[in-house]
C-alpha cells in the first residue's frame, strides 16, 4: 500500500464517514397519529436483531412520526446486557454479550400499544486468515460513483460490489497504480472542472481520461493526483486551460514522488512545484506545500511548515533513530514503536450513526472500547448510512465490518488470486569490464527491481550480491583468475509474484 493512497484515503475517509453521522436511516415519515399507529402494530417493523458489544442503536428504529406522535417508552430485560444511553429515552448500548428483550410501549388515549423484539449481542469473531499471501495493493474510493477500487498485486484493477461484498467489472489489467476517482482540477482563467481518471500500466504508460478529452504519456515512473514523473526525473503536472487539457513540465532532476505532493531531489526536499522546502539528504517524506514530516538520511524526523509572513519553511526536530514515516503524523522507530505527533489524536475517530469507530495505528479497530479487529493495514469505506467498513488486514485479505440491524464481520476475500510471477529474466551475459564483473539482462515487463546472485560452479550454491532498478549490475567483489557465474530474478510487487532465476551466465576474471 503507497503512502499516497493511504493519506488520500485516510484523510477523505474522515469526511465521508463525518457526513455519515448525521445520515440517519429515516423510514417513511408521515405525519398523522394514525399512520403512526398503523407503523406500530405492524410486528415486521420490530424485528429481532445482532449488534456488536459497544455498538448504539434506536429502540424503535428511527420513526420520527411515532416518536413525535405516541411518545413511547421502552425497556430492557436485561439492562447488565443492553441499557439506555446517557440522557437518552430512545438510544440503546450493548454493554456485554447476551440475548435481551427489548418492550417497547405506547399509550393512545385508552389503548396501550406494546411491541417486543430480541436483541443478541456478540464480540465480532476476527477469525484466523485463510492466507499469508498479499495480493491486495490497495483498496482506493472513487467517490463519483459512491464505490470502492481493488487493486491487485498482479495489476488487475476491480469495482468493489457494496452490497454484494464481491470483486466485479474487471475495468483493466497490468495497472500499476490507481489515483483515486472524481480527481478535480482547475489552473487559470476561463476553465471548467473536470474529472480525471489515472491510469498506470507496468509497462510505464500512463492513461489520463478527462471530460476535456485524454492524455497518455510514456516512461512514467509514478503518478500523483496532480500529474507525473518519468524515468528522465522529469515531472509534469496536469493542466486545463480554455477547455484544453495538456501535462507541463514543472520540475526537472527529481529522483522520487514522496506522498501525494512532494519531490525528491538529490539536494533536498521539494513541492511538485519545484519549490525547495528543505536543504539535505531525503530518505522519506509525507506533507503538502504548507506543512508535513521528513526523514533523513542520519534517521532524524523533522516537521516542516510554511510561514506565510516570512515566505519560508521552518523545521522543527521531532526524533532521531525514526525507521519509518507510516502515514501523516505517525511513524516507526528503530524499537519498531509506532508513535504520532497527534498528541490529543491517537487514533482516527469515524463517528457512525449507531456507534464510534476509533481506527488505531497499531492496526487495530475498537468500536468504543471493544476490540473489532487485528492487524489492519487500512481500509476503505461504503455508502451504507449505518456505516459500513472495508478493512485490508497485512496478508492482503478483505474483510467487511458492517454496523447494522444484524451486525457482522467477515471475511469476503482470502488474499489468495490465480496470478502468476513474474518471467524469468533472459539474454543475460557477464563480461570482464576492468578488475570488474558486469552482468546484463533484458527488462522484465512489471518488475520492480531486479536481485543478482552468484556462484563459483555453475550449479553451486547461489548467493545475492545485490539489487538493482536498471538492466545492469556491476559486481566490484571479483578477484583475479576466478570464475563466476551470475543468475537474476525479477522482483515484483510482492514476494509472490518475483520470477525464478535466470539462466547462468558466466564470466573469468
Amino acid at each position: 500500500m503507497t503512502k499516497t493512497s493511504k493519506k488520500i484515503l485516510l484523510v477523505l475517509l474522515l469526511v465521508v464517514l463525518t457526513v455519515f453521522a448525521f445520515n440517519v436511516k429515516v423510514f417513511a415519515y408521515v405525519s398523522n397519529k394514525d399512520d403512526a399507529i398503523t407503523w406500530f402494530k405492524d410486528s415486521n417493523n420490530f424485528k429481532d436483531k445482532t449488534v456488536f458489544v459497544g455498538q448504539r442503536f434506536a429502540a424503535i428504529t428511527n420513526n420520527y412520526n411515532v416518536i413525535y406522535n405516541l411518545k413511547p417508552t421502552s425497556k430492557s430485560s436485561n439492562t447488565s446486557i443492553v441499557d439506555f444511553e446517557a440522557n437518552s429515552t430512545n438510544y440503546l448500548i450493548a454493554k456485554k454479550e447476551g440475548t435481551v428483550t427489548i418492550t417497547a410501549t405506547c399509550v393512545n388515549d385508552t389503548e396501550t400499544l406494546t411491541q417486543s423484539y430480541k436483541v443478541t449481542v456478540v464480540k465480532p469473531k476476527d477469525s484466523k486468515l485463510q492466507s499469508k499471501t498479499n495480493d491486495v495493493v490497495s483498496i482506493v474510493p472513487d467517490y463519483k460513483n459512491q464505490k470502492n477500487k481493488v487493486l491487485l498485486a498482479n495489476g488487475e484493477l476491480w469495482n468493489l460490489n457494496s452490497n454484494t461484498n464481491k470483486l466485479e467489472n474487471k475495468e483493466t489489467g497490468n495497472v500499476k497504480k490507481y489515483v483515486y476517482g472524481s480527481v478535480y482540477f482547475r489552473e487559470g482563467k476561463n476553465t471548467k472542472w473536470t474529472d480525471a481518471i489515472h491510469t498506470l500500466k507496468n509497462n510505464g504508460k500512463l492513461t489520463t481520461k478527462t471530460d476535456l478529452g485524454k492524455l497518455t504519456a510514456k516512461n512514467v515512473v509514478d503518478v500523483t493526483t496532480y500529474g507525473y514523473l518519468n524515468s528522465k526525473g522529469k515531472y509534469y503536472a496536469i493542466i486545463q486551460k480554455n477547455d484544453k487539457v495538456s501535462y507541463k513540465l514543472k520540475a526537472k532532476n527529481a529522483e522520487a514522488i514522496l506522498g501525494e505532493a512532494l519531490l525528491k531531489k538529490s539536494d533536498g526536499l521539494y513541492t511538485i512545484d519545484d519549490v525547495k522546502i528543505v536543504k539535505a539528504k531525503i530518505k522519506d517524506a509525507i506533507g503538502s506545500a504548507t506543512s508535513g514530516m521528513y526523514l533523513d538520511n542520519k534517521n532524524v524526523l523533522y516537521k516542516y511548515t510554511y510561514e506565510e509572513k516570512s515566505k519560508k519553511y521552518k523545521t522543527e526536530k521531532i526524533e532521531k533513530n525514526v525507521k519509518e514515516i507510516l502515514n501523516w503524523g505517525v511513524y516507526k522507530t528503530k524499537k519498531n514503536k509506532i508513535k504520532t505527533t497527534y498528541k490529543d489524536y491517537p487514533y482516527y475517530d469515524c463517528k457512525f450513526y449507531n456507534g464510534t469507530l476509533k481506527i488505531k495505528y497499531n492496526g487495530k479497530v475498537y468500536l468504543g472500547d471493544n476490540l473489532i479487529a487485528t492487524n489492519v493495514e487500512d481500509f476503505g469505506y461504503s455508502t451504507s448510512v449505518n456505516g459500513t467498513l472495508y478493512l485490508i488486514k497485512k496478508d492482503g485479505s478483505i474483510w467487511v465490518l458492517n454496523l447494522g440491524d444484524n451486525s457482522y464481520l467477515k471475511q469476503v476475500r482470502s488474499g489468495k488470486n490465480s496470478a502468476k510471477g513474474l518471467s524469468a529474466p533472459t539474454k543475460v551475459k557477464a563480461k570482464k569490464k576492468s578488475k570488474k564483473a558486469k552482468v546484463t539482462w533484458k527488462k522484465v515487463d512489471g518488475a520492480k527491481k531486479y536481485t543478482v546472485y552468484r556462484a563459483t560452479k555453475k550449479n553451486g550454491k547461489y548467493s545475492k550480491v545485490g539489487t538493482t532498478k536498471g538492466s545492469s549490475y556491476t559486481d566490484k567483489t571479483v578477484k583475479k583468475g576466478k570464475k563466476y557465474f551470475y543468475k537474476v530474478v525479477a522482483n515484483g510487487s510482492e514476494k509472490l509474484f518475483n520470477s525464478k532465476k535466470s539462466e547462468a551466465a558466466k564470466v573469468k576474471i
